[in-house]
């Protein structure tokens, strides 16, 4: 068993997540990390990459029963996700199954994971979406949905991991220079017509904010520098809530 701190990672195979993971392994930690994307388990520059399936129990177990294995797990990080295109009056229930199943049970399974799992005066983050804040116009009402119900489930988490001084927390990251899985990440693109003109009207800052600046936000939040901050939904969207 090692002496160094463990994260556990979700949607650790892609975009976010494995930003997130690499951004854990610079501040010393090792890190298990992987999604359903991962199709075996190996090692290397401080990760630990397995396949993890959130919509499994026993797969969610097993992701954290890895990590103690290797040490003391400190940090929790939930950044799997995934979004359909969802009209109001017209959405499918496979669609609708599929992705309350991954972003919200999932996360739940994950917290449920972590409440076991990890150690006291540790963080857990979730990552959310400015979706779940504002009702977009964008056929996207089953994922707002599920974002908003995951940052319920990490204000109960965050009073009631309190007394062990675990900390719990989301982020709120606005429009990505990723895209998502399922068919709407890149349906929303392509009907926003010109991305560019679109993200500025859009985002303050003219921009999408970048996977890279998320995992700095999450890092953030996992780190003693963050002690104070508990059940908070930290934005990470270039202004466009502000708006």
């Amino acid at each position: 068993m090692s002496g160094r701190a463990v994260a556990v990672v979700t949607g650790g195979d892609g975009g976010v997540g494995a930003a997130v993971a690499a951004r854990l392994v610079a501040s010393g930690m090792l890190v298990v990390a992987g999604g359903r994307r991962t199709v075996a388990e190996d090692e290397r520059d401080g990760i630990v990459r397995r396949p993890i399936d959130v919509t499994d129990s026993a797969s969610v177990d097993a992701a954290f029963a890895a990590a103690s294995a290797l040490g003391a797990v400190r940090v929790v990080v939930g950044s799997h996700g995934v979004t359909f295109t969802t009209p109001l009056e017209t959405f499918d229930d496979a669609d609708l199954a599929a992705t309350l199943d991954i972003n919200l049970a999932g996360t739940l399974r994950l917290l449920r994971g972590a409440a076991r799992h990890v150690q006291d005066g540790g963080a857990v983050v979730t990552v959310s979406s400015v979706g779940g804040s504002r009702g977009f116009a964008s056929h996207g009402v089953v994922y707002g949905a599920s974002k908003a119900g995951l940052e319920a489930a990490t204000r109960y988490y965050a009073v009631g991991l309190a007394p062990r001084g675990v900390r719990v927390n989301a982020v709120i990251p606005g429009p990505l220079d990723h895209t998502m899985g399922g068919d709407a990440g890149a349906s929303v693109r392509a009907g926003l017509g010109d991305f560019e003109a679109a993200i500025k009207a859009l985002v303050p800052l003219g921009r999408p904010v970048t996977v890279q600046e998320v995992a700095e936000a999450i890092a953030f939040l996992a780190s003693d520098e963050a002690s104070g901050i508990t059940g908070a939904a930290l934005p990470v969207e270039g202004g466009l809530l502000a708006r």
